[in-house]
């Protein structure tokens, strides 16, 4: 075997090796939000029927005392979908404290009733400090104004 060729074989076994470690590795990451670029037209009976059953995912097993450093690792990890998630992610940072106790769980770019909205789902938690009710969230994408907001339990 040539030096080139079996540079090409180790090359070649390695990124067979990435591809598969990389979805593995993906799964330590914690939790993360759903995002859709384009949620299309929503009413908005629709959109709160909908946020009731977001999957809470690996949300539901971060700690209460977890969830404002968790949180802010799914707002960045959201940002990395470009510049539109960036802005929802943005005004999610701007709009609530730091120390907020919830975690991202579904963030869309839609509209509801003919406006250009950002709808948030989050999971929130009870008075045990589980994270396993869901709260929605519909901003103005314009304003960035709270048009409706909901919670689950």
């Amino acid at each position: 075997m040539t030096r080139a060729r079996a540079l090409g074989s180790v090359a070649l076994a390695a990124l067979v090796a990435l591809a598969v470690l990389t979805p593995a590795a993906g799964c330590s990451r914690g939790p993360s939000a759903r995002y859709v670029a384009d949620g299309g037209a929503h009413t908005l009976a629709d959109v709160e029927r909908s946020a009731a059953g977001v999957s809470l995912g690996d949300a539901a097993a971060v700690k209460v005392e977890d969830a404002p450093r968790v949180r802010q690792q799914v707002l960045a990890r959201l940002r990395s979908n470009g510049a539109s998630a960036g802005q929802a992610a943005d005004l999610m940072t701007r709009e609530f404290p730091v120390e907020t106790k919830a975690v991202p769980l579904h963030v869309e770019a839609a509209t509801v009733d003919g406006k250009a909205v950002w709808i948030v789902v989050e999971a929130w938690a009870d008075r045990t400090g589980d994270l396993k009710y869901r709260r929605l969230w519909v901003f103005d994408r314009t304003t960035s104004y709270v048009l409706d907001s909901k919670t689950y339990r």
